[in-house]
């Protein structure tokens, strides 16, 4: 039997108004037969985004094996502060 792959869905907003966008995300993992984790923050600031850092080091300890996002921004807006968080 295939391993199924670990599935980690990141979401940041600002408002919570947006939350139909991870509710599509989710939707997009389930059609594909995936049970994904959520990870989501509602702040900004890459020191304040404990989920981003909860799901990196779960990708770290081979516990998330694909990240689903939105948009790249949702890591950071900056290429510099992006390459240093997913490298």
């Amino acid at each position: 039997m295939k391993k199924q792959p670990r599935v980690g869905i990141y979401f940041r907003t600002n408002h919570l108004n947006n939350m139909a966008t991870l509710h599509h995300l989710e939707v997009y993992a389930k059609e594909r037969e995936l049970e994904p984790i959520i990870f989501l923050d509602i702040d900004s600031g890459v020191e304040q985004r404990q989920s981003l850092n909860h799901l990196l080091n779960q990708v770290r300890n081979q516990k998330v094996d694909i990240i689903i996002t939105y948009s790249l921004s949702d890591f950071s807006r900056k290429t510099s502060e992006l390459y240093s968080i997913l490298c």
